[in-house]
């Protein structure tokens, strides 16, 4: 306990390993000799834990399946379920979503998830578990915590918000914390008043300790009481450390290595999440494809595809345009500039979507991979793979739309240019919700403005040749360039102009045949 800003969250991460930062210099973290720390950290706000669109007996599945993924006897994952749900009071809500609970379920809901595993965290660090809550569901919390706590032989830490005196005395031990992360008292609760006496400190019968405590926590850590029993608790922890405790080095945190087990179920969870409740988002995503694809294949006329872009290359050859020659070369920008416009339109409708959708549930694979659910590079490959499939749905009918050629070869080196783009967009999308996780706006903004640097590097609306060496230079990391030039190349290269002609739209461009495999 303590007031606000007392490092109260700071304590029970330091305490998980998440947070070394807030560990002053020379400060260490004990255990008991014969003990190891097997501990989880469960955050104030059950949407950092829990997936929108699944039942409560769904979640709890998943969480079971993923958290003993590596456990090689046969487990009943249905009995842990039910087990689970009787003991903390959720079993009427099974087949609810997860969503419709009331926040004293979605709390007990994401206390079942960490519990599911098969060899159960023995120190569980719950972050203000009754915040939110009237006192009757706040007790109800309270009272599960503390038959979990007997029943599995299990520490459980718990930050609380003035909770009131029932709740109080319902902990075996309060550690108060005063300004600046001081520890003001640590003892049972029913000592406190005795504390205060033995103390000096004024407080009658018709005052709550407790409230009395918080009142002198949050004044300034240079206040007398505070100082004098920051001395004592040291000396208390002095003493301690001279007994049978060992000090514990590195993260006490859980983690997980790269696994297809658990990605297999993190793609059935993904799946379920994403297509119940992102389906409008996906919906749209298809809507703007082919619609797209209409608008643009009726701007622009099939005739654009009819010229071949080469010349005779021959001694003594006339130099001068023809009118016909030069509505070729006309036909020759507008094919471009529609083949362009369509790359850079799927990848701008991709980026945004993916930009809002990834930023939802990363903070919910942050929570869950920090408990050792799975590991980093799972959630990665599977987050791809589930954003993709949308784009497998609508990309085949796009390209077949927009394909003015009507050739099978065409159509399928546009579809996989078109796939390797938006991949590329995707990890755009997934660079700039990792560095702006809890700003979705600043997310969109930073993930547009490198669409349109890749843009201007691209080679299709200003020449390459044109621009200053380094941004040359810097151009080769650009995809648009890569895939503007592969495109090029698609249609007016790759022995499409026999000798001893010339392609003009590759010689004006500087572009080679041979890069065209190097920049796919």
């Amino acid at each position: 306990m303590g007031p606000s800003g007392a490092g109260k969250t700071t304590l029970l991460k330091c305490l998980n390993g998440q947070n070394n930062r807030g560990l002053s210099d020379g400060s260490m973290i004990y255990s008991i000799n014969n003990r190891n720390i097997r501990s989880c950290f469960i955050k104030s706000n059950v949407w950092e834990h829990l997936l929108s669109g699944l039942t409560v007996r769904q979640t709890l599945l998943y969480a079971s399946r993923l958290k003993n993924s590596r456990i090689t006897s046969q487990l009943n994952h249905i009995k842990i379920v039910c087990d689970l749900m009787s003991e903390l009071v959720i079993s009427d809500t099974a087949d609810n979503r997860v969503e419709t609970c009331s926040g004293g379920e979605q709390k007990r809901i994401v206390i079942a998830c960490e519990l599911t595993s098969h060899l159960k965290p023995n120190m569980l660090c719950i972050d203000e578990p009754t915040s939110g809550l009237d006192s009757n569901a706040a007790e109800v919390i309270i009272n599960c915590l503390k038959v979990l706590s007997r029943r599995h032989g299990m520490t459980i830490i718990a930050s609380i918000h003035q909770p009131n005196n029932d709740i109080l005395h319902m902990f075996d031990t309060v550690y108060v914390l005063a300004n600046g992360g001081v520890c003001l008292y640590s003892g049972v609760p029913h000592y406190l008043r005795q504390h205060f006496k033995d103390n000096g400190i004024e407080c009658n019968e018709n005052q709550v300790p407790i409230e009395v405590l918080l009142t002198i926590a949050s004044k300034d850590k240079s206040n007398t009481t505070i100082f004098n029993n920051k001395h004592e608790n040291d000396v208390n922890c002095e003493s301690i450390t001279q007994t049978n405790l060992r000090p514990v080095f590195g993260s006490l945190s859980i983690s997980k290595r790269f696994s297809f087990v658990d990605m297999y179920y993190l793609l059935c969870r993904s799946l379920t999440h994403t297509f119940r409740c992102q389906w409008v988002s996906l919906l749209l995503q298809f809507i703007c494809f082919q619609m797209l694809a209409i608008v643009m294949k009726y701007c622009f006329t099939p005739d654009i595809i009819l010229p071949d872009g080469c010349v005779e290359l021959e001694f003594g050859a006339e130099c001068y345009q023809t009118e016909a020659e030069i509505m070729n070369e006309k036909l020759i920008k507008l094919n471009i500039k529609y083949n362009t416009c369509l790359l850079l339109s799927v990848a701008f409708v991709v980026l945004i979507v993916m930009s809002v959708t990834f930023g939802a549930d990363f903070r919910v694979f942050r929570s869950q991979q920090q408990n050792g659910w799975y590991s980093t590079g799972t959630y990665l490959w599977c987050r791809t793979i589930v954003d993709l499939i949308p784009v497998l749905m609508a990309l085949p009918l796009f390209c077949w739309l927009t394909n003015l050629y009507n050739r099978i070869t065409f159509y399928v080196f546009t579809f996989a240019l078109n796939l390797l783009v938006i991949m590329c967009t995707q990890s755009v999308s997934q660079l700039s919700a990792l560095l702006f996780m809890n700003e979705p706006k600043v997310t969109l903004i930073f993930a547009i403005l490198i669409q349109v640097v890749t843009v201007f590097l691209g080679n299709s609306l200003i020449p390459v040749k044109e621009l200053h060496y380094t941004l040359q230079a810097l151009s080769h990391l650009s995809y648009s360039r890569l895939s503007f030039e592969c495109f090029v190349i698609m249609i007016y290269g790759l022995d499409r102009c026999q000798a001893p002609q010339i392609s003009t739209v590759l010689y004006g461009m500087e572009i080679d045949d041979y890069i065209f495999w190097p920049n796919m």
